[in-house]
């Protein structure tokens, strides 16, 4: 009985340390954390799209370098989340999956120039967050740090495709 009493004892004295831990990281760090994953798991989803979907091999390789870099990012910010007791979001916002099934129904040139416009947006706004988030030594600063040339990268090889395929393609001999 004394045993049970013990071990309910340190399980309640668990638990309220774990809440006091999730309650000292700031809202902002929760929200940029949730942001960026659930970023990830959309930029994820377009780069399968753009691999499959892109009408040239540029456009495609694009897409799976995205995809990569993406699912690594994840695979480092996750197991901050919880370390963090952050609860992580398990796909994109609902508005990024509806930009997605729009997506999804485009081919050739129309998908081409939508894909790199969204990419090229996203890109910018998400290089704006991260860099709100590298002061410090936490581990979320470390990791947003160590991702903003990942951003910049991506966000410029959007910019050259959405100039390359706006420029007329030359006249074949």
């Amino acid at each position: 009985m004394q045993a049970t009493y013990h071990s309910a004892s340190a399980l309640v004295l668990f638990g309220a340390m774990m809440l006091s831990a999730n309650a000292a990281v700031p809202q902002g760090e929760k929200r940029f954390v949730k942001s960026a994953i659930r970023d990830n798991y959309a930029t994820i989803q377009m780069g399968r799209l753009a691999a499959g979907q892109g009408s040239n091999d540029e456009i495609k390789a694009f897409g799976r370098i995205i995809e990569r870099d993406c699912e690594n990012a994840n695979a480092q910010l996750l197991p901050i989340a919880n370390r963090l007791l952050i609860p992580v979001p398990t796909g994109p916002g609902a508005q990024q999956a509806q930009e997605y099934q729009a997506l999804k129904r485009r081919f050739g040139l129309p998908f081409d120039r939508r894909f790199l416009s969204l990419t090229a947006k996203e890109y910018g706004e998400s290089m704006v967050a991260y860099w709100r988030h590298t002061e410090g030594n936490d581990d979320t600063a470390r990791y947003a740090r160590a991702e903003l040339p990942v951003l910049w990268r991506h966000g410029m090889t959007a910019r050259a495709l959405v100039a390359a395929s706006a420029s007329p393609e030359p006249d074949a001999p």
